[in-house]
């Protein structure tokens, strides 16, 4: 558990730090406050697969939602580190990575020449409402929502 945590800190802190350094002029209002219950979702991401953050929530212990954008240079520094930890916590750790900005497709050609494997697609479920300042921005939800 304290791994998690770690993690989970680990990734919010460097999550904040580049949003910090990636200022979006059309920064959307928060829809949601701190310990407000996030209402379901389900969205399709890039390789056809079908998501429900309820769901997620049934087997793992928390979902991280990182917001991003193909042009956001702070999002792609950190999709590397992301993956590693994803790939060694997907297991307690559901994640869903949405872009606003950019269709399924490009998504997906973003992701071959970045060379990366998590599970991402387009924002059709209204995400961006959890941006504050900037991208990225990772929102964390527990089994309490």
């Amino acid at each position: 558990m304290r791994k998690i945590l770690a993690l989970v800190l680990s990734l919010c802190m460097l999550c904040s730090l580049c949003a910090a350094a990636a200022y979006a002029d059309d920064a959307a209002l928060l829809e949601y406050e701190l310990g407000d219950t996030v209402e379901d979702f389900t969205v399709e991401l890039c390789d056809g697969t079908v998501v429900s953050l309820y769901e997620m929530l049934e087997t793992k212990q928390l979902v991280m939602i990182n917001v991003w954008a193909t042009w956001c240079s702070p999002c792609k520094a950190e999709f590397p580190i992301m993956e590693e930890a994803y790939n060694m916590y997907s297991d307690v750790v559901g994640l869903v990575c949405l872009s606003p900005y950019d269709s399924n497709e490009d998504v997906a050609a973003f992701m071959a020449k970045q060379g990366l494997n998590l599970p991402m697609g387009s924002d059709t479920i209204g995400a961006d409402g959890f941006v504050l300042e900037g991208y990225p921005t990772t929102v964390i939800i527990d089994r309490v929502g």
